[in-house]
């Protein structure tokens, strides 16, 4: 599960929760809103087992590296 804004931006931020928080933290603190504003992109990523993203056996850093290759995220 992924909240995102403003994907066409150049500048892109991935925002992870710790584990006491989901995706929507973010959205909930208004750091996607803020961040967006600013004009930077936004994904907010529940990762495996979090918020509304299902457990899974793949490890948090290839969903991570997943994500990032399927966004097409450069750095």
């Amino acid at each position: 599960h992924i909240l995102s804004a403003n994907e066409d931006s150049d500048k892109r931020v991935i925002l992870l929760h710790g584990a006491k928080f989901k995706a929507q933290t973010w959205n909930d603190l208004g750091t996607i809103d803020t961040l967006g504003k600013a004009g930077f992109g936004i994904l907010a990523l529940d990762m495996p087992g979090f918020g509304e993203s299902p457990y899974c056996m793949m490890e948090q850093i290839d969903v991570l590296y997943n994500v990032i290759q399927k966004k097409e995220i450069k750095k």
